[in-house]
């Protein structure tokens, strides 16, 4: 009921009806996959709902109606669905799905041989070769502690190591962009 009254005193009131329409619940979204996912692959979200339509959300002005959308990822990005009742124009609180998007390998590049070395003799006490399938371009001999302590540059497979002293050392090798690393035990 409302009442009210002028400057002069006169009074009137009204009844009112008020309606207050309970709000829909929100959607849970799921995916046909689990994060992360490919770039340029496609994934389906889906949202349950208790009746009324599902509005969806997302980036650059995307907008759809339905219970489940395909999109192609091209980026990290949230997807939003609404639950609409349609009667009294209420809409739910959003719920939102997070799309954490990778380049994830292509079976389609052809894969190179693997980089392998192998050290001989080791132990070793005044060389050591080192065989390997690719053109070394570069060695490095490390001590225990970490310190570098011989570089070669050129493509040398035998390594003079009569100067080190004995211990425990690693040879990284390099080619072609990759390297490797193995123990050597000098005596």
């Amino acid at each position: 009921m409302v009442s009210g009254s002028d400057i002069n005193g006169c009074a009137n009131s009204d009844s009112i009806l008020i309606t207050v329409n309970q709000l829909p619940i929100a959607p849970v979204i799921s995916a046909n996959l689990s994060n992360p996912i490919c770039i340029n692959s496609s994934v389906t979200l889906s949202a349950t709902n208790s009746g009324g339509a599902i509005v969806w959300t997302g980036p650059n002005s995307f907008t759809a109606l339905g219970n489940s959308v395909t999109i192609v990822v091209d980026s990290n990005t949230n997807y939003s669905a609404v639950e609409l009742n349609t009667s009294t124009n209420c809409s739910s609180m959003p719920t939102t799905y997070s799309i954490v998007s990778s380049s994830c390998l292509s079976l389609s590049k052809s894969f190179e041989e693997p980089f392998e070395i192998d050290l001989q003799p080791n132990p070793a006490k005044t060389s050591v070769r080192i065989k390997s399938q690719s053109k070394i371009e570069k060695i490095m001999v490390y001590s225990i502690l970490g310190n570098m302590i011989l570089e070669l540059n050129e493509n040398n497979t035998i390594v003079d190591v009569s100067k080190l002293g004995s211990g425990l050392f690693t040879i990284v090798c390099f080619t072609n962009g990759k390297s490797i690393q193995k123990k050597l035990i000098i005596e």
